[in-house]
């Protein structure tokens, strides 16, 4: 089974995106660990992608989801920026 888990830091002062590339470094899960960075910064954000999947997730297997090869995390960031600048 393969597995990837995106986190995604929301720029709180609490340094959440650090800590979770420590975390997956240090149990050497760093290359199934994927840390989004100031992507999602206010709840007004998270609001503009509520509802919404990208194409390549909604044509997606359950069992496909999380999979590089079905959306990057290159692609997945572009459809962040790009459903916020749509809203």
């Amino acid at each position: 089974m393969s597995w990837t888990i995106y986190a995604v830091d929301d720029g709180c002062p609490h340094g959440s995106g650090a800590l979770a590339q420590r975390i997956a470094l240090d149990h050497d899960s760093g290359s199934q660990v994927k840390v989004l960075f100031l992507e999602i910064q206010s709840s007004e954000d998270l609001d503009k992608l509520i509802g919404h999947l990208p194409d390549e997730l909604a044509e997606a297997a359950d069992d496909q989801l999380g999979n590089p090869e079905v959306m990057s995390v290159a692609a997945l960031r572009s459809w962040i920026r790009e459903r916020k600048a749509a809203s």
